[in-house]
């Protein structure tokens, strides 16, 4: 389950990650991991949402990452970058939280 909603007023893009009960976030600069009581990750929220997914992109695109692309297609696709980006959001929260401890 992922539900996705940006905010271009106050250009914020929240990604909802499952439908636990939220408990408590952690800040992490221009994202705040929502958790739930067991600590798994429920939300992610970015700040300057168009920042940082713009500086993202061009990491991913700089970095080399080759993504899978449909039959027939030539870009990048939008499902692919978001999962890409979920997995590394999942697992920076997880790192900054070991490290945390």
């Amino acid at each position: 389950m992922s539900n996705i909603r940006y905010s271009p007023d106050a250009d914020v893009l929240d990604i909802r990650l499952s439908n636990e009960p939220v408990d408590h976030g952690e800040d992490f600069g221009q994202v705040i991991v929502h958790l739930s009581p067991e600590n798994k990750p429920v939300a992610i929220e970015i700040l300057e949402a168009s920042e940082f997914v713009r500086d993202l992109l061009k990491a991913t695109i700089e970095r080399g990452l080759e993504f899978p692309k449909a039959e027939g297609s030539v870009g990048l696709h939008t499902d692919d970058v978001i999962k890409r980006f979920i997995d590394d959001m999942k697992q920076r929260t997880k790192h900054a939280k070991q490290h945390a401890k």
